[in-house]
Formats: C-alpha cells, sequence, structure tokens
C-alpha cells in the first residue's frame, strides 16, 4: 500500500526501493534499503517509517524529501 505525503504517494518494493512520486505521477525521489519489504510504508509524526527483513537495518525513517532521519539496529 502506498502512503500518501503533503506532495504525493510513497511506495516501497519487496526488494527494498522506495519510490516516492507526485500526484501527477512524476518521480519525486527514490531510495534504496536494505533486506526485504514486504508492507508499504507508514506515516508517522512528520515521518515515512519502513520495517525491513533479512536486514542488518530493520526499521528507517525518512523525511517527506527522502532523507533518513533514523535507522534502528538491533544488537546481535
Amino acid at each position: 500500500a502506498a502512503a500518501i505525503i503533503d506532495d504525493g504517494v510513497v511506495f516501497a518494493s519487496e526488494e527494498g526501493k522506495v519510490l516516492a512520486l507526485d500526484f501527477n505521477g512524476e518521480l519525486l525521489w527514490t531510495r534504496q534499503i536494505e533486506g526485504k519489504v514486504y508492507t508499504g510504508p507508514v506515516v508517522a509524526d512528520g515521518m515515512l517509517v519502513l520495517g525491513a527483513v533479512d536486514a542488518d537495518t530493520l526499521i528507517t525513517a525518512f523525511d517527506y524529501e527522502g532523507t533518513v532521519i533514523w535507522e534502528f539496529t538491533p544488537e546481535k
């Protein structure tokens, strides 16, 4: 499922590609995260939050411009 942000929508692929499009379908930005993504991004507190499996970093939070705000990597 897509997440709605101020300027458009954000999708994530199973391969970890994060893609933001404006409401006219024009590309705003793309990012790549490690691991597999089986759910869409979630909008929370002005951020896009994504969880991944089979990765060292399990949670990544982006701002609406695609900049990583924080990441969670559990101890091994």
